[in-house]
């Protein structure tokens, strides 16, 4: 359960970031919105990866986030 709870928060923590990185004229209100809920979503991240809630998110978030990068480009080159 917990790997898919790891996938669920990760994948749209990536979706926030290619939605930050798509429209360039999107409005500093919906930005910060989105900045937030990112925030949010990598201190949940880091305390189910690392189990410590008192430290910051960091460098486990982005080796996991890093390695579904790498997941979804060979789904989209095809090769499993």
């Amino acid at each position: 359960m917990t790997d898919h709870r790891l996938d669920i928060i990760g994948r749209e923590i990536l979706r926030l970031d290619a939605e930050l990185e798509r429209d360039p004229t999107m409005g500093k209100h919906r930005r910060a919105e989105i900045r937030t809920r990112r925030h949010a979503l990598s201190w949940a991240l880091h305390t189910v990866l690392t189990g410590d809630s008192t430290r910051p998110s960091g460098a486990e978030v982005e080796a996991f986030l890093q390695s579904l990068r790498a997941v979804d480009a060979r789904k989209a080159a095809g090769v499993r």
